[in-house]
């Protein structure tokens, strides 16, 4: 008996990308902070919850820990890459972009030895387009995901729990 798996493969790598795309989308929404320490301690993917006189509460995957706001010297604030918003983007308007140009620069009496080519430069435009379209995207999209570094290093006691009560009011209009 012969085994015939016709599209079993591409099924089974879209099945993998949405898996991958799916767990990727939905860990990086939940914890989206990392914090340094002058142990050099590095908590990172966590949740910035309140503040209590001079310890910040600070939850990471279903476990939270108090910690001295004087031991903090960074908060960063780690947004999610664009890129691949950016890339999906980028294709279609340089395809779209692209076949325009493609249908406003073709010859419609072009025919060569009997073969209509008209609707090449069409083909070839949007080609183009998307391929400009995707790099162009891609790289707004990562431009798009920069960090936000909040340095507390050169700050005093008092400076420095002014800062975490700004970025946790400021997560809570979010």
């Amino acid at each position: 008996m012969i085994y015939n798996n016709r599209g079993g493969a591409m099924k089974y790598a879209i099945f993998i990308t949405f898996l991958f795309i799916i767990s990727n989308l939905s860990f990086a929404q939940t914890n989206n902070f990392q914090i340094t320490l002058k142990n050099n301690e590095i908590i990172s993917q966590c949740c910035i919850e309140e503040l209590s006189g001079h310890l910040v509460k600070i939850s990471r995957l279903w476990i939270s820990r108090w910690v001295k706001v004087d031991s903090i010297i960074e908060i960063r604030k780690v947004y999610k890459s664009k890129f691949l918003k950016g890339v999906g983007i980028g294709f279609f308007a340089g395809l779209l972009a692209g076949g325009l140009v493609g249908e406003v620069t073709r010859n419609h009496s072009g025919s060569s030895g009997g073969v209509d080519l008209s609707g090449l430069n069409i083909l070839i435009g949007a080609a183009i387009g998307a391929a400009t379209g995707t790099i162009l995207g891609g790289v707004i999209g990562v431009s798009a995901g920069i960090d936000d570094v909040y340095d507390f290093s050169q700050l005093n006691l008092e400076q420095k729990l002014k800062k975490v009560e700004y970025i946790i009011s400021a997560e809570s209009e979010i």
